[in-house]
């Protein structure tokens, strides 16, 4: 299934993300989460892995996936991939 680039949806999801990671209270809401997390990211991607690895430590009982050979949108570059992560981890979840 492919889904077209939705500028619009990019836009508003960075924005939100923005002013999430700006809160105050962001470190002490991830290091009190009480629900299974799943931290995936690409190997090959531009933006440096370290920050999530640093969000996976905080969050109690978190999984840290790194898929070696994708880029950033590893969800339109390595569908199957992601996909075999998300099962995975939803099986021990």
């Amino acid at each position: 299934m492919k889904y077209p680039f939705n500028s619009e949806v990019n836009e508003r999801g960075n924005q939100s993300f923005r002013e999430y990671v700006q809160g105050a209270k962001l470190y002490s809401n991830l290091a009190a989460m009480k629900c299974p997390v799943l931290f995936l990211c690409g190997g090959q991607d531009i933006r440096p892995q370290w920050p999530a690895e640093q969000l996976h430590n905080l969050v109690p009982g978190s999984t840290f996936r790194l898929l070696t050979n994708a880029p950033h949108c590893l969800w339109l570059h390595k569908p199957e991939a992601v996909r075999k992560e998300l099962r995975g981890f939803l099986k021990i979840i």
